[in-house]
């Protein structure tokens, strides 16, 4: 219906710029500055919240209160080209509508649901955090915490379901915190809100009540790269910004809060194999970029270009081996996951071409002169190789 009022508008505007074509009465010059000027503030407004919905997860439609008055104007105006007593019609429709909302909308959009005993039943085994007050006397208990897409794009939002058990009344409101984490412990995104987006705020939870709550997390542009990201769930103290104690099933402190892990690409999409590989091996080795010469004593960095011929199910490990000559011995190594355990090889997509940059640190008593380069991959539970190993070549260590 209120399409259809809108669609009469917009042909009651069409049928007096036809008059006006036609010869009718024309509107004064400054009657149509300011029908310019409001349609330009109209459209301003339009822009700016279209840019704002990208960036802000929140109710938008208050956001138009300050403009309701132009639209309605607009709107008016648009209804009597079409007839002069068409406007009292619209008016007395929306108005009816206006004073049934109590009574039919807003009970139903702040009602809020919980699960019944088989549905909570249902869930997958509860996590069992806890979480308590600043006196540590727990209030919550974090049953589950499931992110609605495993992989993603940057510039986007995430959806992660979190389900909650109330265990004691507690006074104060707290604030959940939901954040991205990356390298380095960097924040890359992050939400702070009280649950249900403020519809149930942790002062009216009741003992013994099990609801699930849907939060959003914005992950903005700029990302470190394409890799793994960390989740993690908090709850803050509203009076002092403070995290408040964490639990887990056996009652120890939480060492970290982070629940679950998310791959985000980056806007530019990361480069793929020209043709498809063939299996075995299950990672092909596409380049090697690392100095000839290297300096005894420094860290020497090197990068490595991989790509997987079959999805792989398990984390493998990379090794770089450092060779005597003569012996085959290993002198040197720099064995670890790829990206530093931030890109593990279980979330490699088939083809992509991954940059692994590693620093390979030389002991200072290495004697100078030739060795072998030697890269491959491998189980860190049974050291069992995973494919062939490669050799780089040779590089010359130098004091």
């Amino acid at each position: 219906v209120f399409f259809g009022l809108m669609g009469a508008a917009v042909i009651g505007w069409g049928v007096r710029a036809w008059r006006w074509r036609a010869g009718g009465a024309r509107p004064a010059t400054h009657t149509l500055v300011l029908l310019l000027l409001l349609l330009a503030g109209l459209g301003a407004t339009a822009v700016l919240l279209e840019q704002w919905m990208q960036r802000v997860i929140a109710p938008y439609g208050r956001l138009l209160f300050p403009s309701l008055g132009g639209i309605v104007l607009v709107l008016v105006l648009g209804w009597r080209g079409l007839h002069p007593r068409l406007p009292w019609a619209a008016i007395g429709f929306t108005a009816a509508c206006a004073l049934a909302v109590p009574f039919t909308l807003i009970p139903a959009a702040y009602e809020h649901t919980f699960l019944s005993e088989a549905e909570a039943a249902a869930l997958p085994p509860a996590i069992g955090w806890q979480f308590g007050d600043a006196d540590g006397r727990p209030f919550a208990e974090l049953l589950s915490f499931t992110p609605q897409r495993r992989s993603m794009i940057a510039y986007d939002v995430l959806p992660v379901e979190v389900c909650w058990r109330a265990l004691n009344p507690v006074a104060q409101n707290h604030t959940v915190l939901l954040q991205v984490i990356g390298p380095e412990n960097s924040l890359i995104g992050g939400r702070r809100t009280y649950p249900g987006q403020g519809l149930y705020p942790t002062s009216i939870w009741q003992p013994d009540r099990v609801w699930c709550d849907l939060l959003h997390v914005f992950v903005p542009e700029e990302i470190p790269g394409t890799q793994v990201y960390r989740l993690e769930l908090a709850m803050l103290d509203d009076a002092t910004g403070a995290r408040l104690p964490a639990w887990d099933r056996q009652g120890n402190p939480l060492p970290h809060n982070f629940l679950d892990v998310v791959r985000v690409e980056t806007r530019q999409p990361p480069p793929q194999v020209d043709t498809p590989l063939a299996a075995p091996p299950p990672i092909h080795l596409l380049a090697a970029d690392f100095a000839d010469t290297w300096p005894v004593g420094t860290a020497v960095p090197l990068t490595l270009r991989w790509a997987a011929a079959e999805p792989l199910a398990q984390d493998y490990q990379v090794f770089v081996h450092l060779r005597a000559p003569e012996t085959g011995e290993n002198v040197a190594q720099a064995d670890g996951p790829p990206h530093g355990g931030w890109y593990p090889t279980s979330w490699w997509p088939v083809g992509e071409i991954v940059s692994d940059a590693r620093a390979f640190p030389l002991p200072a008593d290495l004697p100078p002169g030739e060795y072998q380069l030697v890269v491959g991959f491998y189980e860190l539970e049974t050291g069992a190789r995973v494919g062939a190993e490669h050799v780089l070549g040779a590089v010359r260590l130098v004091r």
